[in-house]
């Protein structure tokens, strides 16, 4: 188990009030300057028998001595939140696995001739190509890693609803030949859904179109913890670093191949000792 550290600012986390944070500290401050000042010069102007500055004066004092532990909380929960240490766990026994519904996964350019590769496969028993086609084959061609790692999930439990396919621009238009590729592997069409292709060194692109799906799979799927994965084996760098950020979610993991195939499943969660 490793840890990793990030670092947010209070203006990060205070800002965006679409978080739960930011709502309570919003809710707190609007109630503070909208109803205590007013409350509190009603309280005073009623009991105390004295001139109205000598009034004025007494609800300034009491109103700057109950701001300052409102603002000591507010800078206690900026310190307490801004750098937060996070667990990086390997899913040694895949266990995650099991719960997994939805994959994301990346396409690039095949790294050599299809009809190569397909006829290779087809002088392989189905019910041994995975294993054989890999032992075998001199060439690593990039397509058998995402489908090595379909059927490695399906091998551990997993009862996969939907693979999205994230390609990159130029390999959009295979996605019919990688469609019919996994096919000679018992893997049904039915299975992958394509989306838009985008550029894999374009951070915000990247960040996009996966946000977009994950808030589609929120709303329309309901899904729960740990049956989202998205797998980093075969994009770039930048994919991979956006793949990674984004399971902070505590609902997503990540996944990979190893250089023995085998499958691999990384969970980011918060350390216990931050709470």
């Amino acid at each position: 188990m490793k840890a990793v550290r990030i670092h947010k600012t209070a203006r990060q986390l205070l800002g965006d009030i679409s978080t739960w944070e930011g709502v309570v500290v919003l809710i707190t401050a609007s109630l503070f300057f909208a109803w205590f000042p007013d409350t509190l010069k009603d309280i005073i102007y009623s009991f105390l028998p004295f001139q109205d500055w000598l009034k004025a004066l007494i609800l300034f004092i009491v109103s700057i001595i109950a701001l300052v532990p409102l603002a000591l909380l507010i800078r206690k929960f900026a310190e307490k939140l801004k750098d937060v240490s996070y667990y990086v766990e390997e899913d040694k026994e895949l266990l995650i696995a099991k719960r997994v519904r939805f994959l994301i996964i990346g396409l690039s350019e095949p790294n050599c001739k299809l009809e190569e590769e397909i006829k290779k496969i087809k002088e392989i028993p189905e019910d041994k190509r995975i294993e054989l086609y890999i032992e075998n084959s001199n060439e690593k061609f990039n397509w058998i890693m995402p489908v090595c790692l379909i059927k490695r999930l399906q091998g551990a439990g997993a009862r996969l609803e939907k693979v999205y396919i994230l390609p990159s621009k130029d390999s959009e238009k295979h996605i019919g030949d990688f469609l019919e590729y996994a096919g000679l592997f018992g893997l049904s069409k039915e299975l992958f859904e394509s989306l838009k292709g985008v550029e894999y060194e374009d951070l915000e692109a990247l960040q996009r179109e996966i946000n977009n799906l994950i808030k589609k799979l929120k709303e329309e799927k309901g899904i729960g913890y740990r049956q989202l994965l998205i797998d980093i084996t075969p994009g770039t760098k930048t994919f991979s670093v956006v793949a990674s950020a984004l399971t902070f979610d505590k609902e997503i993991a990540i996944s990979y191949l190893n250089n023995e195939r085998k499958l691999k499943i990384f969970d980011i969660t918060p350390a216990s000792d931050n709470f």
